[in-house]
C-alpha cells in the first residue's frame, strides 16, 4: 500500500501545477482566484501528507496490480479535491459531478446555464478533460521516465512505468511501450496546439478555441456555453480533432514518424472510418440532414458528445443509432470511451472461431487467429466478461432511473451517455435527483476506467490481505 500512496502523492503534486492555467484566467480576466488557489493547497498539502506517511514504510516497486488500483484512485481522489474549485458555484453534488465529468472526458453538465459561469471556470471545466484524457497518471510516466535519477534500479524503474502504462489500457508490448513514451507528450500537445490555430483560422475567438480544442482531443465535450456552433468549417475542424482524439495513442506514434501506409493500415482506424460512413448513410434513410448526422454520429462514436441540435427533437431511429455508437466507442489506448472497437472487431471474429472450435473434437486444437495473429483465448475470455459486466451496468443503471420516473428511451440514452463517457443528455441533469446523479457519477468512473480497475478497487476494499 505504501508503493501506491508514494506514487499517489507524486500524481497529486503533479495535478496541482494544472491550477496554473485557471490561475493566469482568472488573472487576465479578472475574476476570483480563490477558487483555484483554495485547491491548488488543499491538492499539494494532501499529497505532502501522503508523502510523509508513505515514508514511515518500506515501499515496493509497483506492478500491475498496484498501478491498476493507483490509477483508480487517482481517478477518485483528484476529481473530489478539484471538485472545491466548483463549490461557489453550486453545491457539493453538483461539484463533484461536474469534476467526475470532467476528469472522465465525459461532458455531462450540471450547470443549466455555460453562459452565466466565469471564464476561468469554463477553461478550467476544459482543462479537467484534458488531463483527464492525456491521463494524469500517463503525465506522470512521461516525467518518471525522464528525471529518474540513473543510480537507481533500472529494472525497477521499467517495471514500474510498464505497469502503468498497462493500466491505463495502452498496448503491452515493450516496442510500443518505448514508442509511446517518447512520443506521447508531442503527439498530444502537438495536436492540440494544432486544434486551437485551425479553430482560431475557421474564425472562433482564441477563448473559444482553447476550450474547444481541449475538449475535441481529449473527446471530453465540454463547451464554452450554452449555444454550439454552426459554421460548417468549424464543425469539420472540430469533427477532424474528435477522430484524432479517438484514434489509439499507439497508432498516433506511427503517424508521427511519417510511417503513414503503417498508421492508415490500423484495424481500429479503418474500422472507425467505415462504421462512421455506415451510421451516416444508414441514417439518411429516415432523416435527410446530412450536416447533422454527421456531426452526431461522429460526436456519439469518438465518444465526445458535442451537440448542434436539441437531441429530444431527433427521430427515434437516429437516436438509436446514437446509442449503438455511444456504447462501440473509439479505439483501445486513445482518450475515447464505450466498449471499444478492438473489444467489438475481436468479439465479432470469435464468433466463428467458436462455432468451428464446437463442430470439432475435443481433443483438437484450433487457435483464434485474426490476420495471422494468435488471440490468447484468456484475452477473448475477458473481453466476454467486460462485454457482459458493461451491459449489466447498462441495464441495473437503466433500471434505477426507470425507477425515479424517467421513460425507458431517457433512462437507457443518459446510463448510456454516462458509461461510454459520451456526454450527450436527453434530460436537464440539474433537476436529476441525488442518487440519480451519484449513479452516472460511478458509471462515468467505471467507464472512464474500463470497469476492472474500479472492480479490483472495491474488492481491495474488502479483502486487504491482497
Amino acid at each position: 500500500m505504501n508503493a501506491i500512496l508514494r506514487y499517489l502523492s507524486y500524481i497529486l503534486f503533479i495535478s496541482a501545477f494544472f491550477r496554473i492555467i485557471p490561475i493566469f484566467s482568472a488573472t487576465y480576466y479578472g475574476e476570483s482566484l480563490t477558487p483555484y488557489l483554495f485547491g491548488f493547497l488543499v491538492t499539494v498539502t494532501i499529497a505532502t501528507i501522503i508523502y510523509i506517511f508513505s515514508n514511515f514504510a518500506k515501499h515496493k516497486p509497483l506492478n500491475t496490480a498496484r498501478a491498476i488500483l493507483l490509477t483508480a484512485l487517482s481517478f477518485i481522489l483528484i476529481p473530489l479535491i478539484s471538485s472545491l474549485s466548483f463549490l461557489p458555484y453550486t453545491n457539493f453534488v453538483n461539484a463533484l459531478f461536474e469534476s467526475v465529468s470532467g476528469f472522465t472526458t465525459t461532458g455531462l453538465s450540471i450547470f443549466p446555464s455555460i453562459d452565466s459561469l466565469p471564464k476561468s471556470l469554463i477553461l478550467w471545466r476544459a482543462t479537467t478533460q484534458w488531463i483527464g484524457g492525456f491521463g494524469i497518471i500517463l503525465v506522470f510516466l512521461y516525467i518518471f521516465t525522464r528525471v529518474r535519477s540513473s543510480d537507481e534500479n533500472p529494472n525497477e524503474k521499467v517495471s514500474i512505468s510498464y505497469s502503468l502504462f498497462k493500466s491505463q489500457g495502452l498496448d503491452k508490448s515493450e516496442q510500443s511501450f518505448r514508442m509511446t513514451t517518447q512520443y506521447l507528450g508531442l503527439i498530444y500537445v502537438s495536436f492540440t496546439i494544432i486544434g486551437i490555430i485551425l479553430l482560431f483560422i475557421s474564425g472562433l475567438p482564441l477563448f473559444d478555441s482553447i476550450v474547444i480544442s481541449f475538449g475535441s482531443i481529449s473527446t471530453g465535450g465540454f463547451s464554452v456555453g450554452d449555444h454550439f456552433y454552426s459554421n460548417p468549417f468549424q464543425l469539420a475542424v472540430i469533427s477532424l480533432i474528435m477522430v484524432l482524439g479517438s484514434i489509439s495513442f499507439v497508432a498516433h506514434t506511427k503517424l508521427v514518424s511519417l510511417k503513414l501506409k503503417e498508421f492508415f493500415s490500423n484495424t481500429e482506424l479503418r474500422l472507425l472510418l467505415l462504421l462512421i460512413a455506415i451510421f451516416v448513410f444508414s441514417s439518411l434513410i429516415i432523416f435527410r440532414e446530412f450536416g447533422i448526422i454527421i456531426f452526431q454520429v461522429i460526436s456519439a462514436l469518438t465518444t465526445t458528445g458535442y451537440s448542434t441540435v436539441n437531441l429530444t427533437g431527433l427521430p427515434l431511429y437516429f437516436i438509436l443509432i446514437l446509442m449503438l455508437c455511444m456504447m462501440i466507442g473509439g479505439s483501445t489506448g486513445s482518450t475515447s470511451g464505450g466498449i471499444k472497437l478492438n473489444r467489438f472487431y475481436i468479439l465479432f471474429k470469435s464468433i466463428g472461431w467458436a462455432i468451428k472450435k464446437i463442430t470439432l473434437p475435443s481433443t483438437a486444437v484450433f487457435s483464434f487467429k485474426i490476420k495471422e495473429k494468435t488471440i490468447d483465448e484468456n484475452n477473448v475470455f475477458l473481453i466476454q466478461v467486460f462485454f457482459f459486466t458493461y451491459l449489466f451496468l447498462l441495464f441495473i443503471s437503466t433500471i434505477a432511473f426507470l425507477i425515479l420516473g424517467y421513460s425507458l428511451m431517457d433512462s437507457a440514452f443518459q446510463v448510456s451517455s454516462a458509461l461510454g463517457t459520451v456526454g450527450l443528455s436527453t434530460m436537464p441533469l440539474d433537476s436529476v435527483p441525488i442518487i440519480g446523479k451519484v449513479i452516472l457519477m460511478i458509471l462515468m468512473l467505471f467507464g472512464r476506467l474500463e470497469i476492472f480497475p474500479l472492480l479490483i478497487l472495491v474488492k481491495s476494499l474488502f479483502n486487504r490481505d491482497n
